[in-house]
């Protein structure tokens, strides 16, 4: 227990200082630059590294530990927000210079969030895996999704500034925290098997395939989504028309639903089940794209995107679970990487989509494609059979 509270203070620090940053860019964009694409690219390339990066991030964990990985990210992380608040301090932070820098913090983001969740399973085998990791993804969405876009709002609407040197002192503490973070069981060096031999072993597992292209689907959908939401919020006519404050409020509540979920679904699990919960999450992305597109009600967003918080919940409790079931640990962190690069590596592709057609057509079309990509998981769905078998003979062995 005492190695999982430290994880959790980790977690708890990186997750706030990478929420507080990730609240800003679209607000930061438009300050910067007018164009309808500005906050898709920004979004975008922000998401890009999980693209980029994951891999190489899983093959370190893998052959050094989860902890060092953890202080580089945290030192990447913290040399890109002081390049920031330099460039702000003297009047020279340009657009091209911003989508840079948040290449720079979001590399350090894949690190530190990849290298967290891979040491779950080293905390023994006596560990209860849903509840640790809901205990850590509600850590998540309190500190990154809840905390941080409420205070981001606050601080954005007095100065960008100021926002820029919070983050870094949250950085600072971050650092120092990883610094001084221990790995809990020494790590022995992964198997021969290369990076390419994993990835066709995934592709041959049903189960693992049909989690993979569920995610991606998903997180393609979020990123079309999320590229054009800040221009829907803040739109007076055709939008919510919502303050700079109150856009970080209606964020952060994807963070409550979150929190009910990391609550919850521990239990659900035992009750309904985890494909039923699987389900769920499908399709509140599709929920959230179609209310956006049809309504102008803010009440009905919020209700959505506190849906949608408690459906990533389910399916990162869920999802995560399974892989650090069936995955050896000297192997966990590359499949995690490869699956954070096949998954959400499509979120940036998403957002390159997103803005594109929103550009051209305006962002509701852009929600409408986001709700084409979230049904497309109905295919997928099927390859998950193994888990739906998995809970039926646990419901006949528990009557």
């Amino acid at each position: 227990m005492q190695n999982l509270i430290k994880i959790l203070i980790v977690a708890a620090l990186n997750f706030l200082g990478e929420g507080l940053y990730r609240a800003s860019i679209p607000i930061i964009a438009i300050a910067l630059e007018t164009k309808p694409s500005t906050v898709g690219v920004s979004v975008a390339i922000s998401k890009l590294p999980w693209l980029s990066a994951s891999i190489i991030v899983g093959v370190a964990i893998d052959r050094y530990a989860p902890n060092i990985v953890i202080q580089i990210g945290a030192l990447i992380r913290l040399s890109g927000l002081f390049a920031l608040a330099t460039l702000l301090s003297n009047g020279q932070l340009t657009f091209h210079a911003f989508l840079l820098i948040s290449l720079i913090i979001s590399t350090g983001d894949v690190a530190t969030e990849v290298a967290i969740q891979t040491s779950i399973p080293s905390l023994g085998s006596k560990i209860n895996l849903p509840n640790a990791n809901a205990k850590l993804y509600g850590t998540q969405m309190v500190a990154g999704q809840l905390v941080a876009p409420a205070t981001a709002g606050v601080l954005l609407a007095t100065s960008i500034d100021l926002l820029v040197t919070f983050a870094i002192s949250i950085q600072i503490t971050t650092t120092a925290f990883a610094i001084f973070y221990k790995p809990v069981t020494p790590r022995s060096l992964p198997p021969r098997s290369s990076t390419i031999e994993l990835i066709k072993k995934i592709f041959k597992h049903r189960t693992l395939l049909g989690i993979f292209a569920v995610g991606s689907l998903m997180m393609a959908s979020y990123g079309a989504w999320s590229s054009v939401f800040a221009l829907y919020a803040f739109d007076s006519c055709n939008g919510l028309g919502m303050t700079t404050a109150n856009y970080g409020l209606m964020m952060s509540s994807i963070a409550l639903g979150a929190l009910a979920g990391a609550i919850l679904i521990p239990k659900l699990i035992s009750t309904i089940g985890e494909f039923s919960l699987i389900c769920f999450a499908s399709s509140a992305i599709f929920m959230l794209a179609i209310i956006c597109l049809l309504s102008q009600s803010s009440a009905l967003v919020l209700i959505a995107l506190i849906l949608y918080g408690t459906s990533l919940s389910a399916w990162n409790v869920v999802a995560i679970s399974y892989r650090q079931r069936i995955i050896p640990s000297q192997m966990l962190g590359r499949v995690t990487g490869i699956y954070r690069t096949i998954s959400w590596g499509a979120m940036p592709l998403g957002a390159f989509l997103g803005a594109a057609i929103a550009s051209k057509y305006g962002y509701p079309a852009a929600f409408g494609a986001a709700a084409i990509i979230s049904g497309l998981q109905l295919l997928a769905i099927p390859l998950l059979n193994e888990i739906r078998e998995e809970n039926n003979e646990k419901k006949i062995h528990t009557r």
